[in-house]
């Protein structure tokens, strides 16, 4: 159990912490930015791509990412062609 402190009371909690491995964690990319609303629009696109496209991005194989996004908007329209007969 968790105690959550509220102003000067306390309460206990049924929700479970949780833990992290054991395992270092290693900075794959990073990527300055000046304005917050870019650096969030930045991290939510990050966040709907597929794990093949994030580890070409930590390499910055920009042309493997393009053909990654190739493969998923022709995997995309597929779909949406077969689905319509």
């Amino acid at each position: 159990m968790l105690i959550e402190e509220f102003g000067n009371t306390m309460r206990e909690s049924t929700q479970t912490a949780l833990h992290i491995k054991d395992e270092p964690v290693i900075l794959k990319y990073w990527l300055r930015f000046t304005d917050i609303n870019q650096a969030i629009s930045w991290e939510k696109q990050l966040k709907g791509w597929s794990r093949k496209k994030k580890e070409a991005l930590f390499t910055e194989d920009w042309e493997r990412i393009k053909d990654l996004a190739k493969s998923k908007n022709k995997l995309s329209s597929d779909r949406s062609s077969t689905s319509s007969d």
